[in-house]
């Protein structure tokens, strides 16, 4: 008889363990804790729960799921969203209980949605979700902006999501929201991030008086690259290596653009070397392959002989009468 009892305990206990677990991880995802079910709610969403899927839960649920407690709803965003229809399925029914959750469980089922919609490559609803956020009564401002920039930069690349981001930044420059230094590694180090987006995200950094490190410093570096802005690249490329002659390590060969020619800079404190943010700097250039040939062939000089006296390019792009428009699909030479 104990034994019977005590298996029925179990029974009930370890699902309940589960759930509490999960809910109890949520907090450093949503910014705030979940309320634990009492055992009368897990028994009557047990189905709900334990199906496969979101997409399941919903199918065989009918419409009984809209009923559900927030918590149900939250539990099933956070661990049964198994596919693109699945993430769909799930925001779709996030938004039909949303006018039912109290202040900070909607900011957690939004996040939450946003975080699933990244993991599935699903972007399409995210503007919505932004703005819908971004009218919140927010409990945790600070930490919930934060996570929502975090969960967007893991989102694929696309104009409605670098919109959405930069409606983020300027929401929460308005508000004075202090920007996590996590966060903008997280926003540089993704594909979404254009060249409004980097320089919204210096200007923050120099508001804000934060030093970017190595890995930030690279990320500003890949981006200007990419591009096209010479100027802002090369002062990456001299910051990194700056950065690298502080910590006594091989730095890469800087850079001097000025309008009439490229001169490779070599370290003074140590020894130099073509690196791969040399590389990445060459894609600054474009299409001007002169330019790109002058500054190979004056590392590779260093290299070699370690001395090299710079002679003025035969064509320019780097002053401002070398910013015009180029045909659609070719890249434009920008001295930012």
């Amino acid at each position: 008889k104990d034994s019977v009892s005590n298996t029925e305990v179990d029974e009930v206990a370890q699902p309940f363990k589960n759930i509490t677990r999960r809910l109890e991880s949520l907090a450093s995802s949503i910014g705030r804790t979940i309320p634990l079910p009492p055992t009368s709610e897990l028994e009557q969403w047990k189905a709900a729960t334990e199906a496969e899927s979101i997409g399941k839960a919903i199918s065989s649920q009918k419409d009984i799921l809209v009923e559900a407690p927030i918590w149900v709803v939250i539990y099933l965003l956070s661990c049964k969203v198994r596919s693109p229809q699945d993430a769909m399925a799930a925001v779709n029914l996030m938004l039909r209980i949303f006018h039912r959750a109290e202040r900070d469980e909607k900011a957690a089922m939004i996040l939450l949605s946003i975080q699933v919609l990244a993991q599935q490559n699903v972007s399409g609803p995210v503007h919505k979700l932004v703005r819908l956020f971004l009218v919140l009564d927010l409990g945790h401002p600070t930490i919930q902006f934060n996570i929502l920039l975090r969960n967007m930069s893991r989102l694929r690349s696309s104009p409605s999501v670098a919109k959405a981001t930069t409606e983020v930044l300027q929401a929460m420059d308005e508000r004075g929201i202090e920007l996590h230094f996590q966060t903008y590694t997280s926003l540089l180090t993704n594909q979404l991030v254009n060249l409004e987006l980097a320089k919204m995200l210096e200007q923050r950094m120099v508001q804000d008086d934060v030093k970017p490190d190595l890995q930030q410093l690279t990320a500003y570096l890949r981006i200007f690259a990419r591009g096209g802005a010479v100027h802002s690249a090369a002062r990456y490329l001299n910051l990194i290596k700056i950065e690298k002659e502080e910590r006594g390590k091989l730095a890469p060969y800087g850079v001097s653009v000025s309008e009439d020619q490229i001169e490779v800079q070599p370290s003074r404190v140590g020894r130099s070397a073509v690196t791969g943010h040399n590389t990445m700097f060459l894609r600054s250039f474009g299409a001007d392959s002169n330019a790109a040939f002058q500054f190979l062939r004056q590392m590779v000089d260093h290299e070699s002989k370690g001395t090299y006296k710079p002679k003025p390019l035969k064509q320019t792009r780097f002053g401002p009468a070398a910013r015009k428009s180029r045909l659609p699909g070719r890249r434009t030479i920008r001295g930012a």
